[in-house]
């Protein structure tokens, strides 16, 4: 018996692929305020949503399968009347979700990264946040080429806030208005190539240990631009410029390097403990200075008012410098 092969005509053929695709761009279309995604998700339109203390999400992606691209478009916020509660723009649940592109605006936080981690937030723009531009409440998480702006005026708000562990931030811009531009309460913080500026007390600042600053700018914040408050912090190769108390603020840390940073023009005359790279807190030990280029800053380039006589556990070894107090740092 000879086999059949049913054989479709090229115009059923081509109409099935029409209708296909037309499905896919409905469903694409069709995302509300309120919606948990769980699948691969283009958000072509903008959406305006009001939160509630019942609603307090205008959007939630879950993975390992959901991920939102908002494509040419823009989720707004809106908010009524004053809840008790926090809202989001954008929350990630579940492992691996993802985020990108597109503007999310007017949002208390903009991003948050929940549930358990390995998430994406990318090429997107957040601004007129007033708590979190981006909180990474999780661990594991990606941040890259992100741009955020915080609301004017808000001094509650954190550009980025890291509270989970091994997350990672690169090539990022942080604008200022708000608390620090990327507050560390974890362990093992990458953050490189950003640029961070305009925050009213830091540009990072740094709580958890084994965080890694390198290769960024950090400049124009009104306190300091880098403080140290966690261990076997690495803070090097960052042009640090132009912040109105320290440039790198060293508290009670141990075991961290700050190292071949450039260092210019902070601190002014208003506090003999303002300056370039100053030593605050008088349990700091086991740090190394090394390698830096300090210069024009005030009062003082080096600073380290707790080891008079440069007999301490701190290291500082081959900084170019043109002030220092006390006179023996090197």
């Amino acid at each position: 018996m000879k086999s059949s092969t049913l054989i479709l005509p090229r115009a059923i053929i081509a109409l099935s692929l029409t209708l296909s695709v037309s499905l896919i761009s409905s469903q694409t279309l069709a995302v509300e305020c309120g919606d948990t995604i769980i699948k691969p998700t283009i958000l072509t339109q903008d959406l305006n949503c009001e939160l509630t203390e019942e609603n307090p999400v205008a959007l939630t992606v879950m993975g390992p399968f959901g991920s939102l691209t908002i494509e040419d478009a823009e989720i707004l916020c809106s908010i009524q009347a004053p809840l008790v509660g926090e809202t989001f723009g954008v929350v990630l649940k579940g492992i691996n979700a993802s985020v990108s592109g597109g503007k999310i605006s007017n949002c208390e936080n903009g991003v948050s990264a929940e549930g358990q981690g390995s998430h994406s937030i990318s090429s997107i723009e957040i601004v007129n946040f007033n708590r979190d531009g981006i909180r990474l409440a999780s661990n594991r998480n990606t941040v890259s080429n992100v741009m955020l702006t915080g609301l004017a005026g808000s001094g509650l708000a954190d550009g980025i806030s890291v509270q989970g562990n091994n997350n990672s931030i690169s090539n990022c811009i942080v604008g200022g208005n708000g608390d620090e531009g990327i507050e560390i309460l974890g362990d093992y913080t990458n953050v490189t190539f950003c640029q961070i500026s305009g925050y009213e007390e830091e540009g990072i600042e740094v709580n958890g240990d084994y965080s890694n600053i390198t290769q960024n700018i950090i400049q124009n914040n009104i306190d300091r631009g880098v403080t140290i408050n966690g261990n076997f912090t690495t803070v090097g190769q960052n042009i640090i410029r132009f912040n109105g108390e320290i440039g790198v603020d060293i508290r009670n840390t141990l075991g961290s390097r700050i190292t071949s940073n450039t260092i210019l023009e902070n601190g002014s005359q208003l506090s003999v403990e303002f300056g370039g790279i100053v030593i605050t807190g008088d349990e700091a030990a086991g740090n190394q200075i090394i390698g830096n280029t300090v210069f024009n800053n005030e009062q003082f380039d080096l600073s380290d008012p707790f080891d008079p006589d440069c007999t301490g556990s701190n290291i500082w070894e081959g900084n170019q410098f043109g002030s220092a107090n006390p006179g023996c740092l090197n």
